[in-house]
């Protein structure tokens, strides 16, 4: 069986709600960020190590992300959306690679791309951070992508995209292109690359 790539973040980088009031445990949403964040690429790590098809840890990846899940909800209550201007940019990119991971709430993934749309505007990474997240969410409605971000490993371990999930590479090439990113066959040909590492023992999914 084809799995989804979960260590996108290796290839990537690793906001605004209502006001929130910001108690003095917001001091520490940074930490809780990145406790997180170290169990997730930990455990996609092991995950990406396995031989193709091999779903063992499916049951534990799905705990732990409705766990971190649940956690991030709870932090956008208290202390709003962790953004890199209250905190830092890695804390907003792990929050936002959390929520991509949160593949069992798209009513919640969507709650964040709103969270994070308005400051795509000036900021690259933020444009990057919203195609990705677009992407995740418009697969599971739709069936598609506008930025061909969401590759497949099939069962021969080899990572692609779908050409059914797109509408042209020409087109998405020119969607990444105004927004940063590589061209389809560059980013193809680095995850293949970066996923033989990793099954080799000779790179990790570096957390963000």
């Amino acid at each position: 069986m084809s799995r989804r790539l979960v260590w996108l973040a290796a290839l990537l980088w690793l906001a605004q709600v209502l006001p929130a009031q910001a108690g003095p445990d917001c001091a520490a949403v940074p930490q809780q960020i990145r406790t997180m964040i170290d169990r997730d690429q930990a455990l996609r790590l092991r995950v990406n190590q396995l031989p193709p098809g091999d779903t063992s840890l499916d049951a534990e990846l799905l705990r732990t992300d409705k766990r971190h899940t649940g956690a991030l909800k709870a932090i956008i209550r208290r202390c709003g959306w962790p953004d890199a201007a209250r905190y830092d940019a890695p804390t907003a990119r792990a929050a936002w690679l959390l929520a991509q991971h949160a593949d069992h709430d798209v009513r919640f993934q969507m709650r964040v791309l709103k969270l994070i749309q308005g400051s795509i505007a000036g900021d690259a990474d933020s444009r990057k951070e919203f195609a990705y997240l677009s992407d995740r969410i418009s697969l599971k409605q739709k069936g598609k992508q506008v930025y061909g971000s969401q590759l497949m490993v099939r069962d021969s371990g080899i990572a692609e995209l779908p050409p059914g999930e797109i509408d042209s590479v020409a087109a998405v090439d020119r969607r990444r292109a105004a927004i940063g990113l590589p061209g389809i066959a560059e980013y193809v040909k680095s995850a293949n690359e970066k996923l033989a590492r990793i099954r080799a023992g000779k790179d990790k999914a570096d957390a963000p």
